[in-house]
């Protein structure tokens, strides 16, 4: 009788260990869920801000003959004209983005991240897109980067009817001026070790 009461006892404090663990499995859980998404938040808008800083570092290859010769725009007391920003060679510009992006985000030659962190494996430039546009004869050239062919197809499209802006970028968002468009991949760490494909776009109008 002692016997059976002390093995009730000892299946007792099983079912309490057990339950203990599993709350406090729960517990660990509901710390580790919020804070390890606030970390891939900050990740995310880093990664967003590394991207804009190496499109704007492809504005050093602008056109500076164009540049030079645009006319004072009087009415609105500015120097030149929005449309006179042109970005000159894509492969020039392209080379600019990769070598901005490598310092930017911590890359190596390969672009694999040199410290370590929730990004696994190497980034991969999917998209790389510059819209040069001329007001003047209402067109937009599309400089866009085949990553596959490793060179520039250029098409020229119409720029505006009437008030609508009628290119848009990956993004969805309409081109007013000449920007820049660039877009990567790369996995990342889930908070159980698995990994999963991330992607990051975004467009750069240096005048906004």
């Amino acid at each position: 009788m002692i016997k059976k009461i002390i093995n009730r006892r000892d299946k007792g404090g099983i079912g309490i260990a057990i339950v203990s663990l599993f709350m406090l499995m729960l517990l660990e859980l509901y710390i580790m869920v919020p804070a390890l998404y606030q970390i891939r938040v900050t990740q995310a808008q880093s990664i967003q801000d590394d991207l804009h800083l190496s499109n704007l570092a492809c504005y050093k290859d602008i056109d500076m003959n164009t540049l030079a010769q645009a006319p004072v725009k009087e009415d609105d007391h500015e120097d030149i004209y929005v449309d006179d920003i042109k970005i000159k060679d894509p492969d020039t510009a392209l080379s600019t983005f990769e070598e901005y992006l490598k310092f930017n985000m911590n890359l190596d030659n390969n672009f694999n991240p040199k410290d370590s962190g929730i990004i696994m494996g190497p980034i991969v430039v999917q998209e790389f897109t510059i819209y040069n546009v001329d007001v003047d004869s209402n067109t937009v050239s599309v400089e866009n980067y085949n990553d596959n062919t490793h060179m520039f197809t250029t098409t020229v499209k119409q720029y505006k009817d009437g008030n609508n802006y009628l290119i848009r970028t990956s993004n969805d968002k309409p081109v007013e001026n000449t920007c820049v468009s660039s877009t990567i991949s790369f996995k990342t760490k889930t908070i159980f070790g698995n990994t999963i494909q991330s992607h990051a776009s975004v467009d750069t109008d240096i005048t906004k």
